[in-house]
């Protein structure tokens, strides 16, 4: 059970890890390919791009959750760990109303991907699957976000906000 729970806490590692290993494994056979044998694998890289950009969307999940997103902390360093904590909570609302509009407008282009039929050039692909890796990971950066945002709310309603940094020592 410990490891099935692992293996889902950390799925969007995985999932990275795995597009990114297999879109390396692509790009060396189609070196090789065209190198040594003069023949070109003509959907490789089509496929290496598709394969990147699931990576980077499934793994801003992965930084998601670790907190690991961009943000400005610049003038929020100059408050206290209360603030602060506020300050988070403020900045992931605003980022989850940001990756709500994100969906809506790409749930849209998908749709009209889909009615559309439109297909990638080489593989023939339909372009609304590949497309569909974005708010498919909004979504669940706004799941992480709300996870934050409680574990934060936990932490101040229980006064683990409250306590001053002792002199010297960083946060």
């Amino acid at each position: 059970m410990d490891k099935f729970k692992k293996i889902l806490d950390n799925l969007e590692y995985y999932i990275a890890a795995f597009c990114l290993g297999l879109m390396t494994l692509l790009c060396f056979v189609q070196v090789i390919s065209r190198y040594v044998f003069s023949y070109s694998i003509t959907w490789a890289e089509e496929l290496s791009v598709i394969l990147f950009i699931v990576s980077v969307f499934i793994g801003a999940i992965g930084g998601t959750r670790r907190n690991q997103h961009m943000r400005l902390e610049m003038v929020v360093d100059l408050f206290s760990p209360k603030t602060k904590a506020i300050f988070k909570i403020i900045s992931n609302v605003v980022f989850m109303i940001v990756a709500a509009i994100l969906i809506y407008a790409i749930m849209i282009n998908i749709q009209n991907l889909f009615t559309y039929k439109m297909k990638t050039p080489i593989l023939k692909l339909p372009k609304w699957i590949p497309y569909t890796v974005l708010p498919i990971s909004l979504f669940f950066i706004i799941i992480r976000l709300m996870e934050e945002n409680i574990k934060i709310i936990k932490g101040i309603k229980a006064g683990e906000y409250d306590k001053k940094p002792e002199e010297g020592k960083e946060e």
